[in-house]
């Protein structure tokens, strides 16, 4: 009888050990999903504050823009799409748009001289963004990726 209760006990030991270390398993990967979503989302904005920061550097003085002229210059197109890495590998990119929603610089030059307002159907989300940052600064979100 004594036997057939510690079985029993340490079944149900074994049981609860495995219930917490499970419990402890998923608390830790969702801690460590949002921790490493926080920085990733840093890693991009730090990114275009740069890239917003340097493009305000060299088109300092300019009355105004052709677009075309622009997106010959290298080193305009080298400031203004760059790509974000990862140790596995690259991670998206950063591209610019004028205040009306037009592309200006993307690594798909396809993609370059059309409205991203024209595409609100196929993008919603990615256009909706677009449209806040008309009006808001700091605008963050989850674009779907134009390629």
């Amino acid at each position: 009888m004594a036997g057939r209760v510690l079985d029993n006990m340490t079944q149900g030991n074994l049981k609860f050990s495995a219930q917490g270390a499970k419990a402890i398993t998923t608390a830790d990967f969702q801690m460590a999903k949002e921790i490493l979503t926080a920085y990733g989302e840093y890693i991009v904005k730090d990114k275009a504050q740069d890239v917003a920061t340097e493009l305000a550097h060299v088109l300092a003085g300019r009355k105004t823009f052709n677009y075309e002229e622009l997106r010959r210059d290298p080193k305009v197109r080298a400031i203004a799409i760059q790509t974000l890495f990862t140790p596995h590998g690259p991670a998206g990119y950063t591209d610019l748009y004028d205040r009306h929603g037009y592309i200006l610089f993307h690594p798909d030059r396809n993609v370059e001289g059309h409205n991203q307002l024209n595409w609100e159907k196929q993008y919603p989300e990615t256009t909706a963004l677009v449209k806040r940052s008309f009006k808001e600064d700091n605008v963050s979100g989850y674009f779907n990726l134009l390629r």
